[in-house]
């Protein structure tokens, strides 16, 4: 529709907001947010010629990550705004599979889904993924880098051969390991058989031939439910059972709200870290300080995007970065404008 000449663009996000608790997740939506602000300006130099007589107007829709809620956050966006033509999120694989299935779109329309970060390989069957556009590499990508790294250290190390996988039940953290397993293949012995600590295990990473489970998984709805000192005891298992197997390496796929628990649960542990190496298929969430000095000495790797510095003056890149830098909260962490820039454009992270 219209408004004073010009047209209503509605466009749903499905992200983390404050209700979730999640400060990291809340601030990726913020920039969903901001960047659509920045092009709604035709003023401030950011993709000004796009969509020129359009208001994009936004409205967040909350949905915490892989907890069962993907298909029904997405019908409700639907429902209330059934002229949108895309949905922004979700951003968790497990959510993109619920709202993108065909079963999902019976009770909803056509509208294309944009994920900013799921990565699970089968969200790229078209057929049982309709309309479902990624923005990241998928996970056998980001899987045959960590194959890479693994032989390069492995080498150093004189030889692993010994590695367990320690995930959740979510289709992403399941499909990231398996997806490891069969990038080493017979180089290595996988092991932990498949135990699910705690119980409640609703799917596994399997073999790749023999579709045996593999590894150490946890339910994630389980976890969910655990608060303060249940929680700490529920890390606690989860790594001495890793410990009980024996490995040289530990490659970890779980989501970020559960990372920060268990490398508290590896320091209060105090065993001696020589012997193994811990291998991140996501990035490092340290999220108190237990966790900061567990986490010491683990692996990983981010997809590469390009930094501030190396971003061309006047490119859409630097243009955005310079806009967020000056609307996020460098100034409540002590950081001036300048000084954010010079970090790499992301003010409100320090």
């Amino acid at each position: 529709f219209q408004i004073a000449g010009k047209q209503i663009l509605e466009l749903p996000l499905l992200c983390e907001d404050a209700t979730t608790g999640d400060v990291t997740a809340r601030e990726n939506c913020d920039r969903a947010l901001h960047a659509i602000d920045a092009i709604n300006d035709k003023r401030d130099g950011f993709l000004d010629a796009v969509l020129p007589n359009v208001e994009i107007v936004a409205r967040v829709f909350s949905l915490p990550c892989s907890q069962g809620k993907g298909a029904e956050t997405f019908q409700k966006a639907v429902a209330a705004h059934p002229n949108a033509a895309a949905v922004i999120g979700p951003s968790c694989s497990s959510d993109v599979a619920e709202a993108g299935s065909v079963a999902s779109r019976e009770n909803a329309g056509r509208q294309v889904i944009i994920s900013p970060e799921s990565t699970a390989s089968s969200l790229g069957d078209e057929a049982a993924f309709p309309h479902v556009v990624r923005l990241p590499s998928p996970e056998t990508i980001a899987t045959a880098a960590m194959e890479t790294l693994f032989e390069h250290y492995s080498v150093l190390a004189g030889g692993w051969r010994n590695v367990a996988l320690l995930y959740d039940d979510s289709l992403w953290a399941r499909e990231s390991a398996e997806n490891f397993a069969d990038a080493l293949g017979g180089m290595v012995d996988v092991l932990g058989g498949g135990a699910c600590v705690g119980g409640g295990c609703d799917e596994w990473a399997r073999d790749g031939t023999t579709r045996d489970p593999l590894g150490v998984s946890f339910s994630l709805a389980r976890w969910d439910g655990l608060r303060g000192q249940d929680r700490e005891n529920a890390a606690a298992e989860l790594v001495e059972t890793m410990y009980k197997t024996h490995a040289n390496v530990v490659y970890l796929a779980v989501e970020p709200r559960v990372q920060g628990d268990i490398f508290a649960a590896v320091y209060r542990n105090k065993r001696d870290r020589s012997d193994y190496a811990w291998l991140l298929a996501t990035s490092v969430v340290a999220d108190s300080l237990d966790a900061a000095d567990g986490i010491q000495g683990a692996l990983g790797f981010t997809e590469a995007v390009v930094a501030y510095a190396d971003a061309a003056p006047g490119s859409t890149t630097r243009t955005f970065l310079d806009l967020w830098a000056a609307a996020s909260s460098a100034e409540a962490c002590g950081v001036s404008r300048d000084e954010a820039l010079a970090r790499g454009g992301g003010g409100g992270d320090d």
